[in-house]
């Protein structure tokens, strides 16, 4: 009934919840110094454009540089959100697997226990940069209202993408979001959106170990750009090329019609987001492509 709902969907957000901070605090107080402070002593001096070869890279060392604690926490939230990525992008696979026959009505068993299981993750996102921010502005000693207020003026648009992503979880589970067996495959385009992340937050850990002008983080980068556009900026598009496909004969105009307004208005939100995030990878790549050549 509606008691063992409730109930069940407050053990999987708990849940949810304690795996993100749980596995926040063994990286923060336990794992990421041990794993990364090595790293950063090895490669920093590398990193600033030194030449290296395997007869100097012992001298060119610096065993005094270490972390900050506003690094290992946020070193720490990226990797949370990291397994976070992979979880959900599997999630999203499997959900759009199970309804690929009619991306309108197909169903899947994974999305009702899936959404109140990650929606505490939104929560705990913003908890975390809120955390790691004050450690690396050195604000601890501030008055709470103070640092969020700093906060949201630096990080606004993580705040409304945040706080989108939550209402709509939100109203999916209150079966407010969409009528009940309608779109599961949309939520699986959602999720699989998700896929981009790990390279997006790898590329900020590997800038925190001051790793910029490595190979791997040349690579990455190319991943990041190939990942967001295919995941996030056409993914919307091509479900309604399905949609219109399967219901519409390919009839664009009578598929848009049949849309609800809170659709156009969810996901115009997140393209707006996700152009203007894509719009600033493409304007970083560029810059650091600049400059590589005026190094050389």
């Amino acid at each position: 009934g509606l008691q063992m709902g409730v109930f069940l969907f407050l053990q999987l957000t708990a849940a949810g919840g304690i795996f993100c901070h749980g596995v926040h605090y063994l990286l923060e107080n336990y794992l990421v110094r041990r794993i990364f402070e090595p790293v950063v002593q090895k490669y920093s001096v590398h990193s600033k454009g030194a030449v290296s070869s395997a007869g100097t890279r012992e001298a060119q060392c610096n065993p005094k540089r270490k972390l900050s604690d506003g690094d290992v926490a946020e070193i720490s939230t990226k990797l949370v959100s990291v397994v976070y990525a992979i979880v959900v992008t599997s999630a999203g696979v499997g959900v759009m697997w199970q309804a690929r026959d009619d991306v309108m009505y197909g169903r899947s068993s994974i999305v009702k226990p899936f959404v109140p299981l990650i929606m505490w993750y939104f929560i705990y996102d913003l908890l975390a940069m809120f955390h790691s921010y004050c450690l690396r502005k050195n604000l601890t000693a501030e008055r709470l209202s103070t640092r969020w207020t700093r906060f949201a003026k630096v990080k606004w648009i993580f705040i409304i993408h945040h706080f989108v992503l939550f209402t709509g979880a939100l109203l999916e589970v209150l079966g407010k979001l969409r009528p009940e067996g309608l779109a599961d495959f949309t939520l699986g385009t959602l999720f699989f959106r998700e896929l981009s992340n790990p390279f997006v937050l790898m590329a900020q850990v590997l800038k925190i170990l001051n790793l910029e002008k490595s190979r791997l983080f040349k690579i990455n980068g190319v991943t990041v750009m190939i990942t967001f556009f295919v995941c996030r900026i056409i993914n919307s598009p091509l479900f309604f090329l399905l949609f219109a496909w399967q219901h519409h004969a390919l009839d664009f105009i009578a598929a848009a019609r049949s849309m609800k307004l809170v659709c156009y208005i969810f996901v115009g939100l997140e393209m707006a987001l996700e152009i203007y995030w894509f719009y600033g990878i493409l304007r970083l790549a560029f810059q650091m492509a600049r400059s590589g050549r005026k190094s050389k």
